[in-house]
């Protein structure tokens, strides 16, 4: 599974929750690998893919997750949370604020 795999895609909790779509990644360097770590799903991550950060701040909007990429069980037309990834499970991991530079 890649990034482009995902990217732009549809999330849905296990439950048949609609999480929203994927916007933005987090990764490391492992060795002389970059390995996706988390993916940032929902409109708070849009707003920011886009570079209005500052503005989402302002409007206080936190409709954004930071996901595992161990949450993912499966691609298809929509990317599918792992079993346990529920609406609630998905609202404990809510984007990060960033500091601005």
């Amino acid at each position: 599974m890649t990034l482009q795999s995902i990217l732009d895609r549809k999330v849905r909790a296990a439950d048949g929750w609609c999480v929203g779509h994927v916007f933005d990644f987090i990764a490391k360097k492992v060795g002389h690998e970059i390995r996706i770590t988390h993916i940032h799903v929902g409109a708070a991550a849009w707003i920011d893919r886009l570079g209005l950060g500052a503005l989402r701040r302002k409007l206080h909007r936190n409709a954004g997750y930071e996901l595992p990429w161990e949450a993912i069980g499966s691609v298809g037309e929509e990317v599918r949370l792992r079993e346990g990834w529920d609406k609630a499970r998905c609202k404990l991991h809510p984007i990060h604020e960033q500091d601005e530079e």
